[in-house]
């Protein structure tokens, strides 16, 4: 294939449409890489730092591999129309960093400030985020399963109106499910 010499010229959600194609156009997965990097470096650094005193390069490195590996598999999903690519990109880097988190890394203390971006108001100074994880396992595990599918909809970004044609509810009932699921969160944080 004709290298483009454009393509460093490219919007990034133009960029992004180039990187789908198949077979895989190198160059615009070079150009991509250079430019969202650093964007996705930085997101990751900040949402490790409070669960690390100091974040690893080469942990964040691995993390990044794994997000540019999703991100290579799920981009044709991407829709251009309903957010913005670095939006997308976002997403993605915090489900993976928290994927990783997840998967065992022993209990470690996390300064309840930093899970405000999550919606979470907590009434301690701190939480074991191993303990945050299971509080909201338990809840969401409660959940009848159609209120479950709109949980995790919401929780993996999905507009309110896909959520809604999705399981033929209305945009009442998806705010109100997952209000009351961020409700019961709360009221568990508080009394531990």
């Amino acid at each position: 294939m004709q290298a483009n010499p454009e393509i460093k010229n490219y919007r990034d959600e133009d960029l992004a449409l180039e990187c789908v194609k198949r077979p895989v156009i190198e160059e615009a997965w070079r150009e991509f890489w250079r430019r969202f990097y650093p964007l996705l470096y930085r997101r990751v650094a900040s949402l490790l730092r409070p669960f690390q005193e100091h974040p690893q390069h080469s942990d964040i490195d691995d993390i990044l591999q794994l997000i540019f590996l999703k991100i290579f598999n799920s981009l044709s999903r991407f829709d251009r129309q309903k957010s913005p690519i670095s939006a997308y990109l976002s997403l993605v880097a915090t489900h993976t960093v928290f994927d990783q988190l997840r998967s065992g890394r022993g209990k470690q203390k996390v300064p309840i400030e930093e899970l405000e971006e999550l919606g979470v108001v907590a009434y301690r100074d701190e939480v074991e985020a191993i303990d945050l994880w299971e509080i909201v396992t338990k809840i969401f595990e409660r959940l009848n399963p159609r209120k479950r599918a709109i949980v995790q909809a919401f929780l993996e970004g999905e507009d309110t109106d896909d959520i809604c044609r999705k399981h033929s509810v209305t945009p009442t009932y998806v705010s109100t499910t997952v209000y009351r699921f961020r409700h019961a969160v709360k009221d568990s944080l508080k009394k531990k």
